[in-house]
């Protein structure tokens, strides 16, 4: 029991927030929890509770959510140019350029827009 309590305090005292009161890298390499010898060990344990097949199975799922996740944001990107290029009637090629491009003498200043609310 005393392994676990001298090892939550290494862990609780590289955690802190605030670098300045932080275990430097030399106080945490002469911690009593890596400098005292243990009697116990968790090789067993590990080894125990450890399954390749799972591990490798969890990422295999992990990889095909992601590759999922990312054709659904392809089709639902290609479906909304496919949108725009319905409602104007032109290829998408010319689309693209128009959306990207402005002229900025056509665009009025902040200032022009005020004036002519404002009615001066």
């Amino acid at each position: 029991m005393e392994t676990l309590d001298t090892g939550k305090d290494f862990i609780r005292k590289l955690l802190v927030l605030d670098p300045t009161q932080r275990a430097t890298a030399r106080q945490a390499l002469q911690h009593p929890w890596l400098t005292t010898e243990s009697t116990v060990d968790i090789l067993p344990a590990v080894k125990k509770n450890f399954n390749a097949r799972r591990t490798f199975k969890g990422a295999a799922l992990a990889i095909k959510h992601i590759n999922r996740v990312a054709k659904a944001a392809q089709a639902s990107a290609s479906a909304l140019l496919e949108e725009v290029v319905a409602d104007n009637d032109k290829p998408a090629s010319l689309l693209v350029p128009e959306m990207t491009e402005c002229d900025l003498a056509d665009v009025p200043l902040a200032a022009e827009n005020e004036t002519e609310h404002a009615g001066v």
